[in-house]
C-alpha cells in the first residue's frame, strides 16, 4: 500500500535531524577552538617584542633597591653562576683537610715510635737502672740526679785473671786488694803480696742479725799482724746489725778499742748485710733510719782518725738507704755476678769476685779493686 506525500514528506523531515543536530555541534566545537586559541594569543607578548621586554626587565630590576624586589625577579648576572670558583675553594679546603690529616697521623706514628722505643729501652733514656732483688725479681727505678754520678770506663779496665787494674792517660791509678776473715783460714799474706795484691780489708767485728750481741771475727788480730808484716796496707770491716744510732756508735768504738795499735791506712767499711734466709732485727728499719745508723757510725769513725767507707750491693744501696744523707762517705760496691758494675752512682771500691783463685788464700777468695789509693793520700 503507498503512502501518502504528507506522509513521506513527515517522515524524510524526522530522517534529517539528527544530521542537522551533529553539523550544529562540529560547528560549536570549532568555534570554540578558534576562540581558546584567539585568547591564548592575546595574552601572550608577540615573539618579536621577547627580547626588548627581558631587557627592559633585567634593567629595571637593576634600578631597583634589593628590598623592593618581587617574588619571582632576581639581581643575578651571568657572572654571579659561575660555581667553578666556589667549587675550588672547595677542593683547597679538601686538600688541606687531608694535608692536616698527614700531619697529624705522623704525629701519632712518632708519638707511638717513641712509646715503642721506651718499650724496648726500660732504662728510658739512661734515666732508670735495672735492681734486682734478693728473691730474684728486677726492677727499673729511676736514677737520683741529686746524687753524684760516677764516671767508670770500661775501656780502662785491664783484667789479667785474677787481677784487675784500672788505667787513666795511659797510669795505673788502681790498688788490688781482697777481703779476708776467719772462714779463709790462715791466710799467706806474703803470698797474696807477691800475687800482687796491695792492700787487704780485714774483718773486725760481727753484731747478731738476732741476738744484737757483738762478737769479734777469730783471726781479726793475727791478720791485722800479719798483714802489716808483708807489707800490705790495711782496711778494717764491721758488719753491723744496729737498730739505733747509739748500737752503731757502740760497735765504732768497739773497732777503735781493738785496733789502737795498728797502722791503719785504708777506710773502715760500715757493712749492714741483707738476710734472706731469715727475718733480722734490721728488717723494719726505713732507709732514712738506716741511713742516719750508718751515718752516726760513719761520724764516729771519722772522730777517731780513720776513713769511713759505706759497703753494700746495688740493691742494698739503692733500696734499703737514702744514698742522699751518705754523700760525705766513700762506697765501696759490692757486684759479682755482672762482668762490669751497673751501680750508677760514684764508688771507690767495687768487689768483683767472691770465688777469685789467688796465691795466699786456699778456696775462694773476696777480690777487690780500689780507685783511690788511699796510702798515698
Amino acid at each position: 500500500m503507498r503512502l501518502t506525500d504528507e506522509y513521506e514528506e513527515q517522515n524524510e523531515s524526522r530522517t534529517n535531524l539528527p544530521v542537522i543536530y551533529m553539523m550544529l555541534g562540529g560547528m560549536l566545537f570549532f568555534v570554540l577552538i578558534i576562540s581558546m586559541v584567539l585568547v591564548s594569543n592575546t595574552k601572550r607578548p608577540k615573539s618579536h617584542n621577547n627580547q626588548a621586554l627581558t631587557s627592559q626587565a633585567v634593567s629595571e630590576n637593576k634600578e631597583k633597591p634589593t628590598d623592593e624586589l618581587h617574588l619571582g625577579e632576581s639581581t643575578l648576572e651571568s657572572d654571579d653562576l659561575d660555581f667553578w670558583d666556589m667549587y675550588k675553594t672547595d677542593v683547597a679546603a679538601a686538600e688541606e683537610s687531608v694535608s692536616s690529616n698527614k700531619t697529624d697521623k705522623s704525629e701519632l706514628y712518632a708519638q707511638r715510635a717513641e712509646e715503642l722505643n721506651k718499650e724496648e729501652d726500660p732504662s728510658e733514656g739512661g734515666t732508670k737502672t735495672q735492681v734486682t732483688f734478693p728473691d730474684g725479681t728486677d726492677q727499673w727505678v729511676p736514677i737520683n740526679d741529686k746524687i753524684e754520678k760516677n764516671n767508670f770506663d770500661s775501656t780502662s779496665l785491664v783484667y789479667q785473671d785474677p787481677i784487675m787494674r784500672y788505667y787513666v792517660d795511659g797510669d795505673k791509678i788502681s790498688t788490688m786488694g781482697v777481703s779476708v776473715c776467719a772462714e779463709d783460714g790462715d791466710v799467706d799474706f806474703t803470698k797474696l803480696k807477691d800475687a800482687g795484691v796491695e792492700f787487704v780489708m780485714i774483718q773486725l767485728l760481727t753484731r747478731g742479725y738476732e741476738s744484737g750481741v757483738i762478737s769479734y771475727d777469730e783471726k781479726y788480730y793475727s791478720n791485722l799482724e800479719k798483714a802489716t808484716e808483708a807489707g800490705l796496707d790495711v782496711g778494717l770491716i764491721v758488719s753491723s746489725q744496729a737498730i739505733t744510732k747509739e748500737e752503731a756508735e757502740e760497735e765504732a768504738q768497739a773497732l777503735i778499742d781493738a785496733v789502737s795499735e795498728f797502722q791503719i791506712s785504708y777506710p773502715v767499711a760500715f757493712e749492714m748485710q741483707t738476710v734472706s734466709h731469715d727475718t733480722a732485727r734490721t728488717s723494719k728499719l726505713t732507709k732514712m733510719e738506716i741511713a742516719g745508723i750508718s751515718v752516726a757510725f760513719c761520724n764516729k769513725i771519722m772522730q777517731a782518725g780513720y776513713r769511713p767507707m759505706v759497703k753494700g750491693t746495688k740493691y742494698w744501696l739503692i733500696r734499703k738507704v737514702d744514698l742522699t744523707l751518705l754523700s760525705n762517705y766513700d762506697i765501696w760496691l759490692e757486684s759479682t755476678k755482672t762482668e762490669l758494675p751497673d751501680y750508677p752512682y760514684e764508688f771507690a771500691m767495687w768487689q768483683y769476685s767472691k770465688t777469685g783463685k789467688i796465691d795466699g788464700i786456699e778456696g775462694d777468695a773476696d777480690l777487690n779493686i780500689c780507685f783511690i789509693n788511699y796510702e798515698k793520700k
